[in-house]
Order: structure tokens, then sequence, then C-alpha cells
């Protein structure tokens, strides 16, 4: 199924026909098949699954959007699918996504796993990689230098993608009232158990659970984020 927001056609689809409402959102660079293997967990529940632009089988933006884009058009979708206060799950830059809308109370239950978001600790690396492409472009020595994914990005994307990580979303988790699940990955390196800890005292009715693995812990234990996920569903 296909959705049409500010002229880019996005692709999702729905998954069983029970009374629970679930929605999951992918991360950065991946689709929403990341979460095809948990949906067999939910015997009673309708899941709403998106390609966020411009992964898996939706089109690129056709102008750039901030993470204020992203949000409104996955409620858009859940509108369109009569989903009213769904439980949402969201990874990385999906959980960037669930955290507005669970902030603006558009869920019922929040799962965040190695979610973005808030602002980040910088080192002194950081500032000077920031520094010398300043240099670069003040005084043309050269193209800047940036991560891999980052200049693989059409202008659009590359556009999209600073909006996006240089927004930060403190005061939305300080809104989440529903019941959340924090579940984390120890050695997780993209979204530090920092931030774990700084969601978790943010949103006040919030419970963090700590794994092994990185960035994809929630695939890395797939059966106990399974679990885990059913059993915060039901009860």
């Amino acid at each position: 199924m296909t959705y049409t927001y500010k002229n880019t056609t996005i692709n999702y689809k729905l998954v069983g026909k029970g009374t629970t409402q679930i929605v999951f959102l992918h991360g950065w660079g991946v689709t929403m098949q990341c979460f095809d293997v948990f949906c067999p967990f939910f015997n009673n529940a309708t899941m709403l699954l998106i390609d966020f632009p411009p992964f898996g089988k939706s089109q690129e933006p056709a102008q750039a959007f901030t993470v204020f884009d992203y949000a409104e058009l996955t409620l858009e979708i859940m509108r369109q699918c009569n989903f009213d206060k769904p439980i949402i799950v969201g990874h990385s830059f999906g959980g960037r996504i669930a955290t507005i809308l669970a902030g603006g109370n558009y869920c019922s239950k929040l799962i965040l796993t190695g979610s973005a978001g808030l602002k980040p600790r910088r080192s002194l690396k950081y500032y000077l990689k920031v520094l010398r492409n300043k240099l670069c472009k003040m005084f043309n020595m050269g193209k800047p230098k940036g991560s891999s994914d980052y200049n693989a990005l059409s202008p659009i994307m590359k556009k999209t993608f600073v909006n996006i990580v240089t927004t930060f979303l403190e005061k939305y988790a300080i809104n989440i009232t529903v019941p959340t699940l924090l579940f984390w990955g120890k050695n997780d390196k993209e979204t530090p158990m920092y931030m774990a800890r700084r969601f978790n005292k943010l949103i006040k009715n919030s419970q963090l659970v700590k794994v092994k693995g990185g960035h994809f812990a929630f695939a890395q234990n797939a059966n106990t984020f399974a679990y885990v996920l059913r059993y915060f569903v039901n009860n």
C-alpha cells in the first residue's frame, strides 16, 4: 500500500487483524523488513510498518524533510489506517519519530530501542573535525571530510539528514506520560548507554532493559526482544 505526502510516495503495509494496534518505525538506512520477524509473535494485533523515504520501496522526498515531516507523515498514515493511540515501537531514527508522537500523546505505550533524538556528548576530536571542515570551506582547501554514509546521499537527502541530526527532542521526551520500555544494547556506539539513562530520567513512567549487543541489540537478541515486547504489550 502507498500514501502520498508532499509529492512523495511512501510504502507501508498492515499485518494481522487483531484489536491491539502496533506501529513499528525503523532506523535510518534500513527498511520495515527489520521488524518482520516480530510480527508472528502477535496473533491478536494489527501491525503497521512503514518504509521511511527514501528507504525500501518509498521514494526519495521531493524536497528536504525535517524530523517533524517524518512524524507528520507517520501520523497521517496511522489515521488513514484508523489507528487510534496505538503502541509504537521505534529504533534509532524511528525512535525520534516515536518520541515526537508519544510526546504529543498519540500513542498508548512506547518502546524505544537504541533511540536517537537526544543531544549527544561531544569530544574534542569532534570539535576539531568541525573546525577543520569550516576551514576547508573558508579557504577552499579541498572538500570537507564527512562520513561515507553522508557523502553518498543526494543533495536533498544531505539537507534532510542535517535537519534531522541537528534537531533534539528533550522537550518531547519530558512530556511523555505513557508506559515506556527502553531496550538497549550495552555496547551501543551510535546511541550509547548514557542516552538510555537520559531517556529513562526524562520519561517518568519508563523502564530500562539492558542487554548484550550494539545499536541493533533488538535484532541481535531477537527472541528476548520479542518476549519482552509481547509481555509489555499485553500487560
